[in-house]
């Protein structure tokens, strides 16, 4: 059973007596964006997409909550495979902290459209609230980065020392190492991405928390 709201457009601030009114739905947009599980952002096919739009995107993730990027129209678009691909390529550029973010193309005039939207919400929000076993997560760390040859170590100056997840939607771990000095927005986000390789969290935000510190649950 799922729970829609839909929201007013947002676009860009104007600079006529309309610009309150447009304030006011664009602060409404957002409150419910934060307390939404999912958001789907609705395109047209044959418009380019602008950078607000991709903003809004990046917002609603940043705020950890899960999107499905819908293009409509797509039964006028010509040349399909070129621009699926060009679309697909500046998502991905754009949203260099996760990768994968999950998109679909659609027509509204077809009506097997809303069963395909459905079953893609219902994918990604398993997704999201995904909770993983603390003995799978340090099984991966222990194989992915301590045991392994010094040679082929991405993170040699940083030593994982435990992982576990304290809660879901987002998912978000702790993570325990030596140091965090050494780890940059780059490694995070490679560490991210690979951990979300690993158990299916493909296109949804994840949190990492990082502490220093001991492995908190070692006996002796």
């Amino acid at each position: 059973m799922f729970d829609l709201i839909d929201t007013a457009g947002m676009r860009k601030r104007a600079k006529t007596i309309k610009s309150e009114v447009e304030r006011s739905s664009n602060y409404f947009s957002r409150k419910e964006i934060r307390y939404a599980n999912i958001v789907v952002l609705v395109f047209d096919s044959n418009l380019p997409f602008t950078n607000l739009d991709l903003s809004l995107a990046n917002y609603i993730i940043n705020e950890g909550r899960a999107v499905l990027l819908v293009f409509n129209k797509w039964d006028l678009v010509k040349e399909k495979t070129k621009v699926k691909r060009e679309i697909l390529s500046r998502i991905n550029s754009y949203f260099f902290d996760i990768k994968d973010v999950p998109s679909i193309f659609i027509s509204a005039i077809n009506k097997s459209c809303k069963s395909k939207i459905l079953e893609q919400v219902k994918i990604i929000y398993l997704k999201w609230q995904k909770k993983i076993k603390t003995s799978e997560l340090n099984r991966w760390l222990h194989s992915e980065f301590l045991n392994i040859k010094v040679s082929q170590k991405p993170y040699i100056s940083t030593k994982f020392r435990y992982i576990s997840q304290t809660k879901s939607r987002p998912p978000t771990f702790s993570l325990y190492c030596n140091t965090k000095k050494k780890l940059n927005l780059s490694k995070i986000r490679s560490f991210k991405n690979r951990l979300r390789n690993k158990f299916g969290l493909e296109g949804i935000p994840i949190r990492i928390n990082l502490k220093v510190s001991k492995n908190p649950y070692k006996k002796g």
